[in-house]
Formats: C-alpha cells, sequence, structure tokens
C-alpha cells in the first residue's frame, strides 16, 4: 500500500510546489517588469497574459502528450527540474532586461517603452518557463489518475501552493533575500521534490541515492543563501550597468516601489531622484523648483499655510522664500524617498526639510486631503503626469473635490502638466481639455498659463486668480523673492503671440471629466506618449504596435473590442464540441474560457481598483494574487467535494455560473466605496479588504474547473484541454482589460461588460441543459 501511495503522493506534491514557486517567480517577475516599465500598470496585464498565453500553450497544446506516457511519474519529475533551471534564467532575465532595452533601443532614462516592445518582451522573457510550467498541470493529473488519485485533487494542491506561496512571499521572503537569491530557493524546492521524489522510490539503489543526494544537496545550498542574506554583488552591478554613465549612489525597494539616486560623478552636488525609474526630481534644480512654486503663490495674496504633495527639497526651499509662510506641509508617500533626500542628497536638501517652518508628513495625498481637518491658502500638487493609474488619481475630479475642500475660503490649488512652445499636438489637446473639464467640476474659476510646464491654477472666488501680471509683478518685489528662471517677463512672454487664445480655445473643447473609475487621462496620456513614439521612430512599426491608433481606433467603435473579445472566446471554445455535435460540451468549454477572461480581468481590476483607492499596489501584488489563489484552492476543494460524493450536477454548475456574472458587479460597488473612502490611510485595513475581494472572486472562479471536468462527456481527460481554455481566456482578459478595456471604458464600464460575458455563458449552460448529455 506504502508503495502504491508514492507516486499519487510524488504527483500531489508536485502539485503544490509548482503552485508555490510558479506563483512566487510570477510576482518577482511583475515587480520587475513595473520597475523596467516605469511603474505603467499597463505592464501587470501584459505580463499576466504573456504569462497564460504560454501556460495555455504549455497545458493545451504540449499538454496533450501527457495522456501518450508510460510514466507519467518520470516525466513529471524532468519537467519539475527543468522548471527550476528555467525559473532561474527567467528571474535573471526580468532583472536584466532595462539593461537590454536600454542598450537595443538607445532609449533615454525614464523614456517610457512603446507598447510594442513591452509585449514582446515580456513574450520573448516567459516563453520557456511558461511553457513548462503550463505543461506541469496535465502531467501531474496524468500522475495521480495513474496512481488512483483525482484531478481536482491536482487543481486543489496547485492553487494551495500559489496561496501559500504568495502569502509567504509577501510576509517573509521578500524582505529576507533579493529576487536573485530567491530565485535559487525555489530552483532548489524544484529540484529537491523532482529528484527526492524518484529517488525514494528505490532509496536503497545507486540512482535513488544520488537522486537523494541531490535533493539534500539543493537543500543545502539555499540554506547558505538563506543565512548569507542573498546575492547583492549582481543586483548592484546589472543597476550601474543601466544607469552608465551616471552613477548609482543608491537604490532600494520599498513597499511602494524601487527608489534610486543618481548623479554625474561624485565631485557633483547633482543628485536625481527616480521611482520605478521615472524621474521624481533633480536637486539642485532650480528652473524646474520655481517653475512649479512661485506662479501659485504670487496668486495668492498672502499665503501663511501651504501644502505640497510631492515635489522634493528644492520646491520646499523655493515655497519657503515667501516670507508670509507659516507653515508648509510636504507629503511624501514613501519614507525611503525623505530618507535618501536626508542621506543621499546634498546637505543644502536635508536643511529645507528641517526648516522649523516644514512639517514632513509621510502619507498617501488623497488619503490625507480626505482625513485632515486643517485648511490650506495653497495647495501645490506636483505629482508626475497621468501615465499610470498611481499618478492618474491625483488628476480626477474625485481629487480635485477633495483639494477643494481643503482649501480656506480664496484659496489657491495649483498642479503642472507636460506643456509645450508653439504647437500643441493634438493628444495635448484632449489632455488638456479632459483636464479642464475635471477641475471646472470641483472649481468655478480657472486660468491655464501656457508654457513648459503649462500651469493650472484654480480658485472658488472670483478674482482670486488671473492673467494680472503687473499684481504678480509688485507681489514679487514686495515680498523680496530673488528667482533666477522665472519672472514676470517669462510669463508674459507666453501668453502673448496667441498662445492664450489658442490654450483658451484648447481647453474649452468639449472632453470627458477624468474620474477614478473611468481614467480618461490615462487614456489620453497614453494616446500622447504613442504620439512621441511614432515621431521617434518615423512611424515605423505595425499598428497594433502602437497602442494609442488601436485605442482611438476602439473610441471611435465602443462595440468593436467587446464583440473581437465574444468571437475568440467563442471560436477557441466551440468550435471542436460543436463539430461533434456535443452541445453540454460546448456550453462547458464556453463557460471555462468565459470564466478565466472574467476572472483575470476582476483580477486585474482589484490590483488596479487597489492602486487607485490607496496607491501603493507595489507591496500588496504578492499579498493579493496569494488571496484570489486561496480562494481558487477553497473553491477547488468546495467544488472536489461535490463531485466526490456524486453531486456534481448541471444544476450546481448554473448555480456557480449565476455567482460568476454577478460578481463583477459587486466589485463595482465595493472600488465606489473604496475609492470615496480614506481608505489608503490604512494600510492594514485596505490589505485586508481588498484581500477579502480577491479571495472571494477566486472562490468563485474555482467552484467552477472540477464541476466543469466532472460534467464534461471526456471526465477527467479533458482537464488538460479545459485548463488550456481557462489560461486561454484568462490571457485574453489580462491583456484586453488592462491595455484597451480599462483606458477606453473605465473599470466601471469593464465590470458591466464582464457581467454580460458571464451572462451569456449562464444562457449557454441552460440551452444546453435541455439536451441530453453526451455518451462517455
Amino acid at each position: 500500500m506504502a508503495r502504491a501511495m508514492a507516486p499519487l503522493a510524488s504527483a500531489y506534491v508536485s502539485a503544490f510546489v509548482v503552485g508555490f514557486c510558479g506563483v512566487i517567480a510570477q510576482v518577482v517577475v511583475l515587480r520587475e517588469m513595473v520597475v523596467t516599465f516605469h511603474g505603467n500598470e499597463l505592464s501587470i496585464g501584459v505580463m499576466l497574459a504573456s504569462w497564460l498565453a504560454w501556460s495555455g500553450v504549455g497545458s493545451l497544446g504540449v499538454g496533450r502528450l501527457a495522456r501518450r506516457l508510460r510514466r507519467p511519474g518520470l516525466a513529471l519529475a524532468v519537467a519539475l527540474a527543468a522548471m527550476g533551471l528555467l525559473l532561474l534564467a527567467t528571474v535573471v532575465g526580468a532583472r536584466y532586461l532595462k539593461v537590454f532595452l536600454r542598450a537595443s533601443e538607445g532609449a533615454s532614462l525614464g523614456q517610457i517603452r512603446p507598447f510594442g516592445t513591452m509585449l514582446a518582451s515580456a513574450l520573448a522573457l516567459l516563453g520557456p518557463f511558461c511553457l513548462v510550467n503550463g505543461l506541469l498541470f496535465p502531467l501531474a493529473c496524468r500522475a495521480a489518475e495513474a496512481a488512483g488519485g483525482a484531478v481536482g485533487g491536482v487543481y486543489l494542491l496547485e492553487a494551495t501552493g500559489a496561496a501559500v506561496g504568495g502569502a509567504c512571499y509577501t510576509f517573509a521572503l521578500v524582505h529576507w533575500l533579493d529576487p536573485f537569491a530567491l530565485a535559487f530557493v525555489l530552483a532548489a524546492a524544484c529540484w529537491c521534490v523532482a529528484a527526492g521524489a524518484r529517488g525514494l522510490e528505490a532509496p536503497r539503489t545507486w540512482r535513488g541515492g544520488s537522486l537523494v543526494g541531490l535533493a539534500a544537496g539543493s537543500l543545502g545550498a539555499a540554506a547558505v543563501l538563506l543565512a548569507a542574506g542573498g546575492l547583492p554583488g549582481p543586483l548592484l552591478s546589472m543597476d550601474a550597468a543601466y544607469w552608465r554613465p551616471l552613477l548609482v549612489f543608491r537604490s532600494s525597494d520599498s513597499r511602494y516601489g524601487r527608489v534610486t539616486v543618481t548623479g554625474p560623478g561624485r565631485s557633483s552636488e547633482q543628485r536625481t531622484l527616480y521611482v520605478n525609474g521615472l524621474l521624481a526630481f533633480s536637486y539642485p534644480d532650480p528652473p524646474a523648483a520655481e517653475a512649479v512654486a512661485h506662479l501659485p503663490m504670487l496668486e495668492h495674496p498672502m499665503p501663511p499655510h501651504v501644502l505640497l504633495l510631492g515635489g522634493g527639497p528644492g520646491v520646499v526651499e523655493e515655497v519657503l522664500k515667501h516670507p508670509s509662510v507659516e507653515k508648509l506641509t510636504y507629503l511624501e508617500l514613501d519614507p525611503l524617498v525623505v530618507e535618501m533626500v536626508r542621506s543621499e542628497l546634498p546637505p543644502a536638501a536635508a536643511k529645507a526639510l528641517r526648516d522649523k517652518r516644514v512639517e514632513v508628513v509621510l502619507a498617501d495625498g488623497r488619503a490625507f486631503l480626505k482625513g485632515t481637518s486643517q485648511r490650506y491658502d495653497v495647495i501645490i500638487s506636483a505629482a508626475g503626469p497621468p501615465a499610470t493609474a498611481q499618478a492618474n488619481r491625483f488628476y480626477t475630479v474625485e481629487f480635485f473635490r477633495e483639494a477643494a475642500r481643503a482649501l480656506q475660503p480664496g484659496g489657491v490649488f495649483a498642479f503642472h502638466i507636460s506643456g509645450w512652445h508653439d504647437y500643441i499636438p493634438d493628444e495635448t489637446r484632449r489632455l488638456l481639455a479632459c483636464l479642464h473639464r475635471s477641475l471646472a467640476a470641483a472649481f468655478p474659476h480657472i486660468v491655464v498659463f501656457p508654457g513648459a510646464p503649462c500651469t493650472f491654477l484654480a480658485s472658488d472666488r472670483e478674482g482670486v486668480v488671473g492673467y494680472r501680471l503687473g499684481v504678480l509683478d509688485a507681489r514679487l518685489a514686495e515680498r523680496g523673492v530673488a528667482t533666477a528662471h522665472v519672472d514676470v517677463r517669462l510669463w508674459e512672454a507666453q501668453l502673448v503671440g496667441g498662445r492664450l487664445e489658442e490654450l483658451q480655445r484648447v481647453v474649452s473643447a468639449p472632453a470627458e471629466p477624468n474620474r477614478d473609475l473611468s481614467p480618461r487621462c490615462y487614456y489620453y496620456e497614453a494616446q500622447r506618449w504613442s504620439a512621441l513614439q511614432r515621431l521617434r521612430r518615423a512611424g515605423a512599426g505595425p499598428p497594433w504596435h502602437d497602442l494609442g491608433r488601436v485605442l482611438e481606433f476602439l473610441d471611435r467603435h465602443p462595440a468593436f473590442a467587446p464583440l473581437v473579445l465574444l468571437g475568440v472566446v467563442g471560436a477557441l471554445s466551440l468550435a471542436a464540441p460543436l463539430a461533434r455535435r456535443r452541445w453540454r460540451d460546448g456550453a462547458v468549454a464556453f463557460a471555462i474560457a468565459s470564466t478565466g477572461l472574467i476572472e483575470m480581468g476582476v483580477e486585474f481590476a482589484v490590483l488596479l481598483g487597489f492602486q487607485v483607492a490607496c496607491g501603493y499596489v507595489y507591496q500588496y501584488v504578492g499579498l493579493l494574487v496569494a488571496s484570489f489563489m486561496l480562494g481558487l484552492a477553497s473553491g477547488a476543494w468546495v467544488s472536489s467535494r461535490w463531485v466526490a460524493s456524486g453531486s456534481a450536477t448541471w444544476r450546481r454548475m448554473e448555480g456557480v455560473q449565476v455567482c460568476i456574472c454577478g460578481y463583477p458587479l459587486l466589485l463595482l460597488g465595493f472600488l465606489w466605496v473604496a475609492t470615496g473612502t480614506g481608505l489608503g490611510a490604512a494600510p492594514g485595513v485596505a490589505g485586508v479588504l481588498f484581500s477579502l475581494v480577491a479571495l472571494s472572486a477566486g472562490l468563485v472562479g474555482g467552484l467552477q474547473f472540477p464541476l466543469a471536468a466532472a460534467l464534461h462527456s471526456a471526465g477527467g481527460a479533458s482537464a488538460g484541454a479545459l485548463y488550456g481554455l481557462d489560461l486561454f481566456g484568462a490571457c485574453l482578459g489580462a491583456l484586453a482589460v488592462s491595455s484597451v478595456l480599462v483606458p477606453t471604458f473605465g473599470l466601471d464600464g469593464v465590470s458591466v461588460m464582464l457581467a454580460v460575458l458571464g451572462a451569456l455563458g449562464l444562457i449557454g449552460l441552460l440551452a444546453a441543459g435541455w439536451t441530453r448529455p453526451a455518451p462517455r
């Protein structure tokens, strides 16, 4: 009996390890992709889509070979050992990717890369590892069935391993090990299980003993790495190669992202701070700091209380030049940014933060504005351009209303956006009109100063903000503010020559407002960056390579994307069953493929919703993925019990589908509540609530797969094909939702679309329920 159980135990343990190592590798690569592509959440969807596509090929395509194997246990061990080796290579490649792209494309530091480069990079990087990762599921199913086990048990253990892996990474491994050391530990775990499982079947033979020794050696090497704290040397070398010719003074990960300080050399005081590869600020940089600080400060007659959201110590210094300032509240989300300002920048930067009038607050700007009872005379938002969901949340109607509530009557609110000199491109026109429409929803009086950067100024009282250059000049002289790069002559030059009239025509054009759950600025910024890429590349590349053109086409034809997705899902899932007149199999296959799309769309919506509501998904991505996988495991366990007890009925399948089509709408309601409250001020509460939402989504999806496999006419033999359809549907969901649907329709529109797709799956199940089951 013990010998009979060994192959089954080996298959089940392998499934757990595949889930455990696979999800940690996924999160590590995802974090590296976010840094490589400068915090753009689109990279999350592209990476997940590529991961799922290759895994689907491995499961649905290569996995068909599993049915023909005479020794599935041996094939499983070999594939698991290969997964360990490829996992190590993939994590190293993910870290090196930014170095390779910069060298091959000649891109400047901080330059956002086009969508086609992002997609091609993800596909090339993840292909080998994910092919093997996808192959392992049908292999484990075949090995378990050969040993008398169940497919549902394999699915359950893989999902459980993924849930445990995500939790271990979030709460322990990310704090203990750097990515390279962690990759080796995971690879060692794969080698240990692969070698040990085969060796334990015959431990007294020479071959079995060697395999057991290999397993023990892998564990020993991993233990040494754990004790040594990782492999920092290779990481530092890659960072130095990427930032060359600049010197890297320090680069560290925090819960909010990767913060890097660079400079031209140790003999120079110039330092530049980047967050996830995007420029945050330089110091000293008087031209940029003066442009941000002085215009809004001069628009107010005498501002004693000022709130500065980001911007760096240079802007702090310029604001403090105004003698009326009694208190400057300076907000930074990331404590590591403030620490690096004090330790890595010139002493004058730290001195500015130590000024008795300055209060440094470590908090999310949105959460701070929701919770503060203080009222300010001037609020300056120095967030980066709305190229990411994290930055876009500082350009929405909801944010502008929060800022308006925190202002004293007659106060001034200001923000800046990348501008132009003479010609305003169409993409920038749409962005400016959208920003003006959004700001007008919170402030009745707005003026916009043209230039680079373009400055938006707003107030609740008439006559506070305006183009009164004489008043600004008098206040500048009266306050004795010394400036070297901005003055009334510069502002006058920006207003003449028809620039002001042209700008007023641009911002008065009709436009949709930018909202938290409908990020139109995210859409317009994607178009603007795509236009810049076309200019740099002289139009090279196929149309799909240009995300801006794709989005523009879909904006004119909004029904195109949903119909194409529906057609692809239908073709993939229904072609084979309907050709054999197996109506129930077709309904099951369509339900599985559409649920994969829905579940991945929901998972991305949870990740993006967390970013919109709180602003720091970088740290919590492992926890959210782990919660989703724990939900999948729990749902699979419950469903497997139904199968084992003989109660896997068509009626249960229909009931599960009802939950699947209703869940996106419940998620939308949760996101409305989350973005309307100060949830970001309580990271622990936010993490728990969003994790429960992710767990619930996974639970609903996990109920379906074992039921579907049991109800399919091929029984357990259908597991590999259904799993492949699930992965391909999820791939479509990750890519379409992140890159096309959210920028075009927003999270609210996407939630409705996912619910409608689930309803179509329900209709198919209800219709097929009236037909006879196909013979097995």
